[in-house]
């Protein structure tokens, strides 16, 4: 039979797990894809559901003196429904290890078991905001994501309503008309990448209240910068105030906000396919395409881009009749979301004696207002 240990014995698993998914979110500084859709719980709902204005439309008509009024239909609006992902796994600590394995550093002294499981749960965090930003940064950069399973099978995926995907290489753009340059990369002698940012601006802000000026923000990858700096026009055309050259990403920073344009900041997240990629350290992966940016929108009222919704979890909201986990944690404000979070921890004592960690939740992103954010690729 399986002992389960939740905020039992020795290790506080459901405490524990979402502050270190809370680490990983913001050890390095803010996440500006997390900051846009942030976490957030909504257990009363199995579906992503969420509403959407229509856009108003015309001009007040035209009276006259004495004249009656026009009758008009006022803009409407739209119910979006999809269905959460599924996702989660089961790390094992199996008889193997818990008999052979040494505490690291000594030579024979049996491993502590506690601060096994600690590594365990760090590297499950890890792995879930990893999903969670994955998901976010394949949305916001192509309006579409595509998740697969293990085999190779398509388990979740959803698209985003005539989304704004840009790619600088000479393309018109469709409202505004204005024509962009070649790619920053292909052609850096030709390319115009500050003319190319304020057509994108313009193109972005026509029909929308949202703005993607000085305040708004482009996440890149990191070689955008450096594909910045070998074209002509920022290392030729612009100087700094004494004749030189711009060399430093504070002096591109000052150049674009001068511009009125939003300041880039390169995303460098990523992860490891898979264990023999994290043994050897090779083929890590950015979450950001190379040459790829999100831009990033400015709402009238500031409200968000969008969230990521944990949905409802049989793990954590089991169905009626079946008593509630009396272990189960209280969860301060920065993690509340972690209520939509199932994890369990249970040690087998009997033959083959083992501990597993299981860890899932269902959810997705919603971007509800899909005209402040836009991807951009040359």
């Amino acid at each position: 039979m399986a002992d389960s240990l939740n905020l039992t014995q020795s290790y506080q698993i459901e405490m524990i797990l979402p502050e270190l998914m809370l680490e990983e979110m913001s050890g390095d500084g803010p996440d500006p894809i997390l900051e846009a859709v942030p976490l957030v719980y909504e257990g009363d709902s199995e579906l992503l559901r969420w509403d959407q204005c229509e856009n108003g439309y015309g001009l007040l008509s035209a009276r006259g003196l004495g004249g009656e009024p026009d009758v008009v239909v006022a803009p409407g609006s739209r119910t979006y429904m999809v269905a959460p992902g599924y996702y989660g796994e089961r790390a094992t600590l199996d008889e193997v290890q818990l008999t052979r394995m040494r505490e690291l550093g000594t030579p024979n002294l049996p491993m502590a078991v506690n601060d096994r499981i600690s590594l365990i749960t760090q590297y499950q965090a890890q792995k879930s905001v990893d999903r969670i930003r994955q998901t976010t940064c394949d949305f916001l950069r192509t309006g579409r994501f595509v998740n697969v399973n293990a085999a190779g099978s398509t388990v979740h995926t959803d698209r985003i309503e005539n989304y704004s995907t840009i790619t600088i290489a000479g393309q018109v753009l469709p409202k505004t008309g204005l024509t962009l340059g070649p790619s920053w990369r292909t052609s850096p002698a030709t390319a115009t990448p500050l003319k190319d940012m304020r057509a994108i601006k313009l193109e972005l802000e026509r029909g929308t209240s949202s703005r993607f000026g000085k305040d708004a923000k482009v996440v890149c990858h990191p070689n955008v910068i450096v594909d910045l700096f070998n074209t002509n026009e920022v290392n030729e055309t612009y100087k700094d105030r004494y004749g030189a050259s711009l060399t430093t990403e504070t002096q591109l920073e000052e150049l674009l906000q001068g511009a009125g344009l939003p300041r880039l900041v390169p995303y460098d997240r990523g992860y490891f396919p898979t264990l023999a990629d994290a043994t050897a350290r090779t083929n890590f992966t950015l979450f950001l395409a190379d040459k790829a940016m999100i831009w990033l929108g400015v709402r009238p009222k500031g409200q968000r881009l969008g969230k990521f919704v944990l949905t409802r979890n049989m793990g954590v909201s089991p169905p009626e009749g079946v008593p509630d986990n009396p272990y189960r944690a209280k969860f301060r404000a920065e993690t509340a979301w972690a209520e939509g979070i199932y994890m369990q921890l249970r040690y087998y004592s009997q033959m083959p004696f083992r501990y597993e960690f299981d860890l899932g939740f269902n959810g997705g992103p919603v971007v509800q207002f899909g005209s402040a954010a836009a991807g951009v690729d040359y």
